[in-house]
């Protein structure tokens, strides 16, 4: 049971009286940082942002310049969103003006407009450097507030200068495990100045790490954004996004032929070599966690159908440098992958027009394309069980 004194606010009470803690929380501390970004109307800052994927052993960083102005009527991110992106690999500008998102791109002199809904551009893993909770103060409170999780919070000294870090345990899913978010608080400026996300899935490990700078309240509205548009679009063509034509998965066209060389004795793979079997291929890489979640269900389509003339193969163009091929052999066993693993060169990505991991076809002894899934939820083996049994006849 923890006891507060009379004088704490009814949001203080609501936030913390169901913590579970180690130690005395500073509650002080923490409602003057939620008050203070409540009682801002924009920020602006510099972040320099790391992820670590789970089945990468590199670290993808990202440095941006971020303006977010807050506007309670927005569903979508709860305000506009301007950054700026300027490194080897790109210069560009994205901006959210609650109705389209827009990206400058400085080097190719263009703006490309995404529309109805199109908001991939800022929730792709660089969007991530939004989040820094200004737009979202509830977020926060929720999990401070849920009971499930556990919080520690803990005095600490960087480079001289008094923080506190809260620390919040996410209880384990069925999968991903260890899943823990630290917040660290400058006591003196009252700010969130860094955060970090790590979660577990196997042995694997995601790890996200945001270190703010340079962090001002109000020196930007919604005119100024607009104003610094427009004069993009003074310099700038704007066309519209197209989302690529689909090849034709379902209405029965042709395979195209393509070639590879299947892992272990590196023979060569030809999928015209094929013709006479139904033919299962999983687009997939090893650190896509749909792709993990597909593997059972391959298996065991593999395992019944493998001596009634299917084939299925795990096609893989990204795990092809050094590095990943020496890691292949372990990443097959420990997920006891049964069914044969073919490499291939990129280009028959576009050829099959692949926009998402895992992308799993379907084609008959004739080499028609019947069947066509993108992503993997889980609830698809049945289909693909009554699809096979139809082809085999």
């Amino acid at each position: 049971m923890y006891h507060f004194t009379k004088s704490l606010s009814i949001l203080s009470l609501w936030l913390f009286s169901s913590l579970n803690l180690t130690k005395s929380l500073d509650i002080t501390l923490l409602e003057e940082v939620l008050n203070k970004y409540t009682s801002h109307s924009s920020i602006s800052y510099k972040v320099n942002y790391r992820i670590k994927y789970f089945d990468s052993e590199d670290t993808i960083k990202i440095l941006t310049k971020c303006l977010l102005v807050k506007n309670s009527h927005d569903s979508v991110f709860s305000g506009l969103v301007w950054y700026e992106r300027h490194d080897s690999i790109t210069n560009t500008i994205k901006y959210y003006d609650l109705r389209n998102v827009y990206v400058i791109d400085r080097n190719k002199k263009k703006i490309t407009k995404f529309s109805n809904g199109q908001i991939f551009p800022i929730i792709s893993a660089e969007g991530e450097v939004i989040k820094n909770y200004f737009l979202n103060t509830g977020a926060l409170k929720k999990q401070l507030s849920d009971k499930r999780n556990i919080i520690h919070v803990i005095d600490t000294i960087i480079n001289s200068i008094p923080f506190e870090y809260v620390k919040i345990k996410f209880p384990d899913g069925n999968e991903l495990k260890d899943k823990e978010r630290q917040i660290f608080i400058n006591k003196r400026s009252k700010l969130i100045e860094k955060l970090t996300y790590y979660v577990k899935l196997d042995e694997q490990i995601q790890y996200s790490e945001w270190n703010f700078t340079d962090i001002k309240f109000d020196r930007v509205n919604t005119m100024n954004l607009k104003r610094s548009f427009s004069q993009f679009k003074l310099k700038y063509p704007i066309e519209d996004f197209k989302m690529p034509a689909k090849v034709n998965k379902t209405l029965n066209s042709i395979a195209q032929d393509f070639n590879g060389k299947f892992f272990g004795d590196q023979k060569r793979f030809q999928l015209n070599d094929y013709r006479g079997k139904v033919l299962i291929l999983d687009f997939w890489y090893m650190a896509c966690y749909p792709c993990e979640k597909s593997i059972p269900v391959l298996n065991k389509l593999y395992k019944k159908y493998g001596d009634k003339n299917v084939l299925v193969v795990g096609v893989n163009s990204v795990d092809t440098d050094e590095k990943s091929q020496r890691k292949i052999p372990d990443f097959l066993e420990k997920k006891r992958v049964a069914y044969p693993i073919v490499f291939i060169d990129k280009s028959v990505l576009l050829k099959y027009n692949i926009q998402a991991f895992p992308t799993l076809f379907i084609i008959d002894k004739n080499g028609v394309i019947k069947y066509s899934l993108e992503g993997f939820e889980g609830g698809e083996e049945a289909q693909l069980d009554l699809l096979i049994n139809q082809l085999i006849k």
